[in-house]
């Protein structure tokens, strides 16, 4: 048996190749960028290097080189930016798995929204192809517009426009000079944001976690923020489901990890957001292991013995996202377990005299905070407590 994993830095993937060594014969070949090389052991795995998931020439020359080694039986994308690659690779190469297809509609907001507006609810949606473009439905549209790259994940390069804008601003130019295509979207004001993690096998949903961000994502930039895992009793839980389902049925998807957005807007309203066949980022994972047992990361190599043993812990379960700073950090004050009995873990990421660098996004973390509490009033009251005691300098 010899897989073929696209991964980057994911550290929870990295950890289960090395456990997969350890207890399979199993081959294991990473194709990723050339940065990420020394984040692999040799010793169990095979890296390839590559510039970018897009290149078609070079994935195919990467794939027979190699093939040349032992015949590749299996593809599993780990990130957004992976998910065409691999859906190509099967295409193109005849192996069993997601297509290219579910690799664009997963991956390109373009694609995935027009192959399910006329099935689920979905705010108004263009392709821009230009600035000009651009600077004409900001001034004749009724609302604000959000424009972003159609590829990419969490809330990078993710601008809200009104009325007129510069169209030379460097953020705008960014966006126009990546060579990906470009998506503007209606704002809707939020009331509520949330997150749906499921396994899917057979073309069945096997296991779901459903969960409300604690504040809108693209409003809340900077500031403390993350989600609660929401119990079936939540009327939420039920139209989230729905929208899966069809989401599920108009994509013909077989066995997927996915990760779906969704919200409600001011009347209450539910849309759909976007979806991707990947774990959920930031400490969604972690979270769901913690409250069900169940590891997505197993399940993403198709092990499913983890959801058949999954144990329900009682309580809310809970992650929080501490806000970076860029620059070289002078003071961090982060909490710990053993200052709050809410706090189950911590993963630090940085120390003071490190420095952070990267843009303000929903995923730009110093720490990602865990937490168990008995009541949402305990939960609220554990937030508040994180606010005040956390703190960062950087310069």
């Amino acid at each position: 048996m010899h897989i073929l994993v696209l991964n980057s830095d994911k550290t929870k993937i990295i950890d289960k190749l090395a456990d997969i060594n350890e207890k399979s014969d199993i081959k294991i070949s990473i194709l990723g960028k050339e940065e990420y090389r020394p984040l692999y052991d040799s010793s169990y795995c095979s890296f390839y290097g590559i510039s970018s998931y897009f290149d078609i020439k070079t994935l195919k020359q990467k794939f027979l080189q190699i093939e040349q080694e032992q015949k590749i039986d299996e593809i599993i994308a780990t990130t957004e930016k992976s998910l065409f690659a691999a859906g190509f690779l099967r295409s193109y190469f005849g192996i069993v798995g997601s297509s290219i297809t579910i690799g664009l509609a997963t991956s390109n907001k373009l694609t995935m929204k027009n192959l399910l507006k006329q099935h689920i609810k979905i705010g108004e949606f263009f392709s821009i192809a230009n600035v000009e473009e651009l600077t004409y439905l900001v001034e004749t549209s009724d609302y604000p517009i959000v424009v972003k790259p159609a590829v990419g994940s969490g809330t990078k390069k993710t601008i809200k426009l009104e009325n007129s804008f510069d169209p030379e601003s460097p953020d705008i130019e960014e966006i126009f000079s990546n060579q990906e295509p470009v998506i503007a979207e209606e704002f809707i004001k939020i009331q509520n944001e949330y997150h749906c993690d499921a396994v899917i096998s057979n073309g069945k949903i096997v296991f779901q976690s459903i969960s409300r961000y604690f504040s809108p994502l693209l409003g809340h930039l900077g500031g403390l923020n993350g989600s609660v895992i929401l119990t079936s009793e939540n009327k939420e839980v039920k139209e989230i489901l729905k929208i899966l389902k069809e989401i599920i049925k108009q994509l013909h998807m077989e066995n997927e990890v996915i990760h779906l957005e969704t919200y409600t807007d001011q009347m209450g309203k539910m849309y759909f957001g976007e979806i991707t066949t990947r774990i959920g980022g930031a400490g969604i994972q972690e979270t769901i292991y913690q409250k069900y047992g169940v590891s997505l990361s197993s399940c993403i190599f198709g092990d499913l013995e983890t959801i058949k043993n999954k144990q329900e812990v009682s309580g809310f379960f809970a992650w929080v996202g501490l806000p970076g700073e860029n620059g070289t950090i002078q003071k961090l004050k982060i909490p710990t377990k053993n200052e709050n009995n809410s706090i189950v873990k911590v993963e630090n990421f940085y120390n003071v005299g490190d420095k952070m660098e990267g843009e303000r996004s929903s995923i730009f973390f110093s720490a990602i905070v865990y937490l168990q509490c008995k009541t949402l009033r305990e939960l609220q009251k554990t937030l508040e407590y994180i606010q005040n005691y956390y703190e960062i300098e950087a310069v």
